[in-house]
């Protein structure tokens, strides 16, 4: 049986739906303790909410690998989930300097430039809710 383009978007939709839902909780907690001066504490838990945010996130990309590729757009989507994959790392990355004290500045520059190379793969395969990990439900 041939894998179609169509069986595959459906697939991915629907899990960067769910995904995108599981994290409103996380991400309206993140904003919450944003406007907050940085207390250890909410230091504390805006660390454990990116690493919880992340967490998800490679679970999506997880399943979205671990599924059959139409042949026609193997390539566009070994590069997304590439992309993704490097969003995690970044987003653990990130973790891990606020956890240390370091500023985070450049994650920032580096989220906009793979966000906007993950819409623009998407849009290439027909995906609606994958564009990017990080355009999350406000």
């Amino acid at each position: 049986m041939h894998y179609t383009n169509e069986a595959f978007v459906t697939f991915a939709n629907r899990t960067c739906a769910t995904l995108h839902s599981k994290q409103g909780l996380l991400l309206a907690r993140m904003r919450a303790l944003a406007e907050k001066p940085p207390t250890p504490q909410i230091v504390h838990t805006q660390i454990s909410l990116l690493r919880q945010d992340t967490a998800l996130e490679r679970a999506a990309t997880t399943q979205l690998a671990a599924r059959q590729r139409p042949a026609a757009d193997r390539a566009t989507i070994e590069k997304l989930l590439r992309s993704l994959s490097e969003e995690s790392t970044d987003a653990d990355n990130a973790a891990n300097d606020i956890e240390h004290g370091q500023p985070t500045a450049a994650l920032a520059a580096r989220t906009k430039t793979v966000a906007a190379l993950e819409r623009s793969l998407a849009r290439q395969l027909g995906l609606k809710d994958c564009g990017s990990l990080v355009e999350r439900p406000t």
